[in-house]
Parts: C-alpha cells; sequence; structure tokens
C-alpha cells in the first residue's frame, strides 16, 4: 500500500520500449465482473455481500 516509484520495468526488451499503456487497478475495480459473470452470483446475491460489507472498493477503517 501507498505509493511506490517504479524507475522502469523489471526487465528490458531491446525492440520493445516501455510505456504505461493505463493505470493500476483500483481496488475493487473489477468486482461487479468478478462477482457476477465468473463467480456467477445473482444480482440478489451480490447485493446482500455488498450490504454485509464483504464486498466494496475501500479498504477496511483499521488499514491505513
Amino acid at each position: 500500500m501507498g505509493t511506490h516509484l517504479y524507475p522502469t520495468t523489471t526487465f528490458k526488451m531491446s525492440k520493445i520500449p516501455f510505456e504505461v499503456r493505463k493505470p493500476p487497478v483500483r481496488l475493487g475495480e473489477d468486482n461487479d465482473y468478478i462477482y457476477r459473470d465468473v463467480l456467477g452470483l445473482s444480482e440478489a446475491e451480490y447485493d446482500e455481500l455488498k450490504a454485509l460489507g464483504h464486498i466494496g472498493m475501500d479498504y477496511a477503517p483499521h488499514v491505513k
């Protein structure tokens, strides 16, 4: 967690330049896809898990 600087990639290829195409995925950004499409939860099951706090896009309050 936190901010980390990475000066370059962990490996280099002589004929392929390094470029960042998109930022890293945010915590929980793909929740809908994973829980509904991959795991096959129904809308009601997914909503219940969200209401219980098992699915979210924020870290728990005690995590800094």
